[in-house]
């Protein structure tokens, strides 16, 4: 068995237990099978250590598989030992030591200006909008589909932007989904039908597609064309339907579906006019990309500010949160996020930390002369864990 073979089965043997342990720890915590996954884990990582030196590309497999065993084995012991497990060790353990500082000085530096100029404009928005189960909603919203899905594939042609992957189906999902998704098995994106925007207007409903473009660019060339081109990678690099059991590659993955949801901005740049997309709309999705941390990088931190009230008595949250940031009004999103979850959390997290690693990744690249093809060529190669993401991405 060659070393590339060996660490693959060890990678086997650790998800083959974490799926059990973590589906059913939920049902009932057995420590017998906590036991068991963390010496399968240990051993792999001995394993892994004992091969010697190897080629470069083996020795970055054999590195990011340390680091999806390191994180897999602080998740495990987080899901069964809640309170006993501070999140800054299950933060620190996915993006890196110091990640929990790096994520409160984002929080503490927002420029409170630009965060409200965006609210304005998303606010205009929520004025007359038709219900999402309007049936007259529902025609408008496929016809509006096909048209955008058309004309954002016939300008990926233009600019050389059709990666492989960016032939998925594109199916518009319930007209009440207010989310995307993809589907790797089935090599589907889904979107949401809410986020078609229909207006009522005297001349008949009106359907924006501000908000469905940028989660077309974001799902149809982020997650799938990742997954079109990690196929022939090694297994435990593929953005595969098993990616909840490799949580350490959430963030690359995320990164890089957020680096191609600006994708969406060009796009409507040059012909947003044929998606009767108007400056407001454009000024939307710049905000959309400038602010993504926003998104992320606040929820993440009102749901560890609300562990840490779990965890640790007499912990205040919202005063917490309040000291960071600099200011108070936290109470009614901290409301807001009942009941805690986990998922929500590591997919928040995964976003904030993922997306500025694709950004300095594709930095150098551009410094280096790659066109934005070739960036995105190369950055959609795998879901890496972050502590060898910069290597594996160089341009070396």
């Amino acid at each position: 068995m060659s070393a590339l073979d060996e660490l693959v089965a060890s990678d086997e043997d650790c998800l083959r237990l974490a799926d059990v342990f973590l589906a059913s720890v939920h049902d009932h915590p057995s420590s017998h099978g906590h036991r068991l996954l963390q010496k399968t884990i240990e051993t792999a990582q001995e394993r892994a250590r004992a091969l010697g030196a190897l080629d470069r590309s083996d020795d970055l497999l054999r590195r990011h598989l340390v680091a999806s065993w390191d994180f897999l084995a602080v998740l495990a012991r987080f899901r069964f030992d809640r309170r006993g497990t501070p999140v800054r060790l299950l933060v620190d353990a996915l993006a890196g030591e110091g990640a929990l500082d790096r994520l409160q000085t984002f929080v503490s530096s927002l420029d409170q200006e630009a965060c409200w100029r965006y609210l304005e404009c998303r606010h205009v928005y929520r004025k007359g909008r038709m219900a999402s189960e309007d049936g007259s909603a529902s025609e408008c919203v496929a016809d509006a589909a096909r048209s955008l899905l058309e004309l954002f594939r016939s300008w990926l042609r233009t600019h050389a932007l059709d990666l492989p992957g960016t032939d998925a189906e594109v199916v518009v999902g319930p007209l009440d989904a207010d989310r995307s998704w993809y589907e790797p098995d089935a090599h589907r994106v889904v979107l949401g039908g809410a986020e078609f925007m229909v207006f009522d207007r005297q001349d008949g409903p009106f359907v924006n597609c501000a908000v469905a473009l940028r989660s077309l660019a974001h799902e149809l060339c982020g997650h799938a064309v990742q997954n079109a081109l990690s196929r022939g990678l090694p297994l435990p690099l593929q953005p595969d339907d098993r990616s909840d059991l490799r949580p350490a590659g959430l963030p690359a993955a995320e990164g890089y579906a957020i680096l191609a949801a600006s994708l969406a901005l060009a796009c409507a740049r040059d012909r947003g006019s044929e998606l009767r997309l108007s400056a407001t709309d454009q000024d939307l999705l710049s905000f959309m990309d400038e602010l993504t941390g926003l998104h992320h990088g606040v929820p993440a931190l009102v749901k560890i500010a609300l562990l840490r009230a779990e965890q640790e008595k007499g912990f205040d949250a919202s005063g917490w949160l309040t000291s960071v940031a600099g200011h108070p009004g936290f109470g009614e999103l901290l409301l807001q996020v009942e009941p805690w979850s986990l998922r929500t959390l590591l997919y928040d997290a995964s976003c904030f930390f993922g997306q500025a690693a694709a950004r300095a990744a594709a930095a150098r690249l551009e410094a280096n002369g790659l066109d934005r093809r070739a960036v995105l060529s190369r950055l959609g190669r795998g879901a890496w864990a972050l502590p060898v993401y910069a290597e594996a991405m160089s341009d070396g």
